[in-house]
């Protein structure tokens, strides 16, 4: 493997942070997520209508997969596997 290089360097406090694109990747992902979630968890009815039951299908259908898979014993793992 090569060595990859930094993107670009950060100075903070007098350090330089050298930024690679796997962080920066990072950083994207979480920027998205981070705007998303707010968006997607705003005014949630009991009664689910719109944007929530799309949602609602994934986890439905996350929680199927590992109860299929794995058992109900591992029911547990659904939420780490829904964060994937």
């Amino acid at each position: 493997m090569g060595k990859s290089e930094a993107l670009f360097t950060l100075r903070l406090l007098g350090l330089h942070i050298p930024i690679y694109f796997s962080v920066l990747a990072q950083w994207i992902v979480m920027a998205f997520i981070m705007l998303t979630v707010p968006l997607v968890t705003r005014e949630l009815k009991t009664v689910p209508k719109g944007k929530q039951i799309f949602v609602e299908v994934i986890v439905e259908k996350i929680n199927s997969l590992v109860k299929g898979s794995m058992g109900d014993e591992y029911k547990g793992f659904a939420p780490f596997l829904e964060h994937l």
